[in-house]
């Protein structure tokens, strides 16, 4: 069985979640633009020029470019559950490019607040609001160029090369229990045999390699292996530990239940589930029956957080909260302003896109609960 190193398993998860992420956005710009097109949108600035034509052409443009990086990144993806050396060098370049891309617009990010200092500024602009904008925007760049440099050097590293190579091998070599044995040509012919004649004694066939095992190794259970689904589950919960602890340092209130946390509450809330999070994804990467429980508590909650958005009052509530806060964060642009059906409309997309979701990895914890039951306390350390 082709045995594939930790770090190729954690970079095509990552890469794949990069994917869903790219089609997601694709999705998004396919829906604005049918909207676009079908609904005209006003301006919050007399004066600003409304180009429908040109919007529409680079929504377009917008996602044929990332359904390409998304059939690029699966590609890649594949390839490295299959250990193919193309998909080594494919990763490589894509780490190029994002760290590339996220350096570059990390400095800007952190550039910004000192240019801005010289620019006069809108009267109802919170420029707290604004540092803390960039310092956020600066941190995600920062973590997306590290990911970039990450992939440069591993996959260059020489036992990762030579990883993909073993398995290279493995491909080639012919599989065991089919009977057949690789011919080898003759090193001696009866005109250079020199060797002394040696009377001919039977050897026996070699014995089953079970038959060596300790009666003890038998009955020792096998600590099981872990799915791939939990070690994608496991990542995303210290991804989302990560998105939690940037969300608390931003000074925005935290939405919950149809409730606006403002202050130091929405503070806490983000901490407390950080916390639960990362205790979570280290749990399961352990292989830890509490961590199952406590995962699926969380996307249970986090279920039931998205259906009570199908409540009128707290819809209407969740689309004040983001008219707000779009008129906090707009840096004193020119925000859109969309009337209350299309916002439902696009709030209706995303509950139901999460729905699949949180039931889809329910779904597979529960599938992957075997691994969690035949595994005793001892093992789980």
């Amino acid at each position: 069985m082709m045995r594939r190193p930790a770090g190729v398993v954690f970079s095509a998860i990552v890469l794949g979640l990069a994917a869903a992420m790219l089609c997601l956005l694709a999705g998004f710009s396919v829906l604005g633009a049918i909207i676009m097109r079908h609904t005209p949108m006003t301006i919050e600035a007399p004066g600003v020029p409304q180009s429908s034509s040109f919007m529409l052409g680079v929504m377009a443009f917008s996602v044929l470019l990332y359904l390409a990086l998304a059939v690029w990144a699966i590609t890649t993806v594949v390839g490295l559950f299959r250990m193919r050396n193309w998909a080594r060098i494919s990763i490589m370049v894509i780490g190029g490019g994002i760290a590339l891309i996220g350096l570059f617009s990390m400095l800007v990010c952190a550039a910004m607040p000192a240019m801005m200092k010289s620019l006069p500024m809108p009267p109802n602009t919170n420029p707290a609001v604004l540092r803390g904008t960039f310092l956020f925007m600066a941190i995600v760049w920062l973590v997306i160029a590290s990911i970039g440099i990450w992939w440069l050097v591993y996959f260059a590293l020489r036992r990762t090369r030579e990883a993909f190579a073993q398995a290279a091998l493995q491909r080639g070599l012919p599989l065991s229990g089919t009977g057949r044995i690789p011919a080898y040509p003759a090193t001696s012919s009866p005109m250079t045999d020199f060797t002394v004649a040696r009377p001919m004694v039977y050897e026996p066939p070699p014995l089953p390699v079970e038959t060596y095992l300790p009666p003890i190794a038998a009955t020792q259970p096998a600590a099981p292996a872990r799915p791939v689904s939990i070690t994608i589950i496991a990542v995303l919960m210290l991804l989302g530990t990560a998105t939690t602890v940037f969300m608390m340092l931003l000074p925005i209130p935290a939405f919950f239940f149809g409730v606006v946390l403002p202050g130091w509450t929405g503070h806490v809330l983000y901490l407390v589930f950080a916390c639960l999070s990362g205790v979570a994804g280290v749990g399961l990467l352990k292989l830890q029956k509490p961590a199952w429980v406590l995962s699926f508590a969380l996307y249970g909650l986090g279920l039931l957080s998205v259906l009570s958005m199908a409540l009128p009052g707290i819809r209407h509530r969740l689309l004040d909260y983001q008219q707000n806060l779009s008129h906090t964060m707009g840096m004193g642009m020119p925000a859109p302003v969309f009337n209350t059906s299309i916002m439902n409309f696009f709030l209706l997309y995303g509950m139901a896109f999460d729905v699949l979701v949180f039931v889809f990895l329910m779904v597979l914890l529960w599938r992957a609960r075997w691994a969690f039951e035949s595994r005793s306390p001892a093992q789980g350390i």
